[in-house]
C-alpha cells in the first residue's frame, strides 16, 4: 500500500516471478520514469522481502488467498481447468492447485527465504531493456543502479544467500488413455478437451531453435486440423458451439548434465463446447 502511494504519479511497474525453470523480472515504464524503474529493480536485489515482519500484512495476504481459493470452488471453468491439468500431468504435485489446507500450513519465513535466495545475486540475470530508451541518459543510470549491485562473486559479498537449486520436475503425459470429469454449474453446456501427445523431429531439426519454416509448418498443420473439425463438427453435424485446436510445446532446461534432445515434445489439444448430451459421442468424433 505504501509503495502504491509512492508510485501514484509514476507510470512504472516491476514484477518478479519464479516459474518452474526460471526467475524473471518484468516491467514497463515511461521514459520519464526510467530512473524510478531502476530504483525499484535495485531495491529488489538489495532488499527483496528483507523487510520487518508485519503480522497485519501476513493476515491480509492470507485473507486474499483464502478468497481466491474459495472463489475457485464456485467457478466451473476453473475447476475444469484444474482437472485437465491433473489428468494431463498425472496429478504432478508441483502443478496441483492451492487448497485451504495448504494455507493453514503456510510458512511466511520460508517464503521470504526462498524469495530472497531467488533474487539475491544479480550476476545470475541478463538484463534486457527495449523501447523508447535514450542511451545517453539511460546508461549512466544503469551504471548507478544496476552495475553497482553486489554479487556473490564480488569481494565482500559472501553474506549473500546462495541461489536456489532447480531440478527437473519430470512432468509426464499419461501413458494410457485417461478420463476426467467435472460436474458443476447450472448452464446446459459442456466443455471438452481431447489431448494427444506428439513429437516434432526431422533431419537437422533443432528443438531449441526451430527454423521459421518449421514453426510455420507446424502452426499451419494445427490450423488445417481446426478448419477440418469446424467443417465436420459444427457445420455438417451442427453439434458444437465452438471448437479450437491448440498446442503446448516444451523442452527440458539446460541444467546439470542435461543434453539437448533430438525432438521436441508437445501436446495437441482439441477443445470444444457443446450440449452435455452430445459430449460423449463428439469425443469419439474428434
Amino acid at each position: 500500500t505504501e509503495l502504491k502511494e509512492l508510485l501514484a504519479n509514476h507510470s512504472v511497474g516491476v514484477a518478479p516471478q519464479v516459474t518452474a525453470f526460471g526467475r524473471t523480472v518484468t516491467g514497463d515504464f515511461s521514459p520519464l520514469d526510467a530512473e524510478v524503474a531502476l530504483q525499484l529493480l535495485c531495491a529488489l536485489f538489495l532488499r527483496g522481502s528483507r523487510l520487518p515482519k508485519r503480522r497485519a500484512t501476513e493476515e491480509w495476504l492470507l485473507a486474499m488467498l483464502r478468497e481466491h481459493v474459495q472463489g475457485g470452488l464456485a467457478d466451473p471453468d476453473r475447476l475444469f481447468g484444474e482437472k485437465t491439468v491433473e489428468v494431463l500431468t498425472c496429478d504432478h504435485p508441483d502443478l496441483r492447485p492451492v487448497r485451504m489446507s495448504d494455507l493453514e500450513t503456510l510458512d511466511f519465513d520460508f517464503c521470504r527465504g526462498f524469495f530472497n535466495a531467488c533474487f539475491s545475486d544479480p550476476s545470475e540475470f541478463t538484463f534486457i531493456f527495449v523501447g523508447n530508451v535514450d542511451p545517453g541518459a539511460f546508461v549512466p543510470l544503469l551504471n548507478k543502479y544496476i552495475a553497482s549491485l553486489p554479487t556473490v562473486a564480488a569481494p565482500g559479498s559472501a553474506e549473500l544467500p546462495p541461489g536456489p537449486i532447480f531440478r527437473d520436475t519430470v512432468i509426464e503425459f499419461p501413458r494410457a488413455r485417461q478420463r476426467g470429469e467435472v460436474r458443476h454449474g447450472q448452464s446446459p453446456r459442456s466443455s471438452v478437451v481431447v489431448a494427444l501427445p506428439c513429437a516434432i523431429f526431422g533431419e537437422g531439426f533443432n528443438p531449441l531453435q526451430p527454423r521459421p519454416e518449421e514453426s510455420l509448418s507446424y502452426d499451419m498443420t494445427l490450423q488445417v486440423l481446426k478448419m477440418q473439425l469446424q467443417e465436420r463438427m459444427r457445420f455438417e453435424l451442427g453439434l458444437v458451439y465452438t471448437v479450437d485446436v491448440s498446442s503446448d510445446m516444451w523442452y527440458h532446461p539446460d541444467v546439470l548434465d542435461w543434453q539437448a534432445p533430438q525432438q521436441r515434445d508437445a501436446i495437441v489439444s482439441i477443445e470444444f463446447t457443446c450440449d452435455p448430451h452430445n459430449a460423449e459421442g463428439l469425443v469419439e468424433e474428434a
